[in-house]
């Protein structure tokens, strides 16, 4: 008798703790539109935007010495850096194989040219050591990113100045 008791027992505690749904409220309520989680943080998408603003600013730099038909930009297939105050440019056409330099400059236009080729030729493999969105000069050191694609009138690869 003793276990049917407690067996009792145990029954109606346990219906008794059973969860009953709970009752629609009377009141109208608007649904509650979430929107999704975009896919930048807070964080990339300032960053984002820094970025944008770092390339209109130089956009700009270069357009007020090239003109906007003149304006060239760095894409996967296309190397474009300027130097000397954005008057003097190395553009590398990987998809042609060419390499153009040019200047705009009118004093030593000769020299800035000159000293664009020696900085186009040598440019360093590392891509840390090249700033494309100044026109600071590129910081010759270690192996030469066109190493071996480029000869000079001896057939020799360019590896020094």
């Amino acid at each position: 008798m003793m276990k049917n008791s407690f067996a009792m027992l145990l029954l109606l505690l346990l219906t008794a703790c059973a969860q009953q749904p709970e009752p629609e409220p009377d009141c109208q309520c608007a649904p509650v539109v979430v929107n999704p989680k975009p896919s930048w943080s807070q964080g990339q998408y300032q960053d984002k935007q820094a970025f944008e603003k770092l390339i209109a600013a130089f956009a700009g730099k270069v357009k007020e010495q090239w003109g906007d038909d003149n304006y060239l930009s760095a894409s996967k297939h296309h190397y474009v850096k300027y130097i000397d105050g954005y008057r003097t440019r190395a553009h590398i056409d990987f998809d042609d194989g060419k390499i153009y330099v040019s200047t705009i400059a009118s004093y030593q236009p000769k020299e800035r040219l000159q000293k664009a080729i020696v900085e186009t030729l040598l440019m360093p493999a590392d891509p840390s050591k090249v700033d494309l969105f100044s026109d600071k000069d590129v910081e010759l050191s270690g192996k030469p990113f066109l190493l071996g694609q480029v000869t000079d009138q001896d057939g020799r690869s360019i590896e020094w100045s």
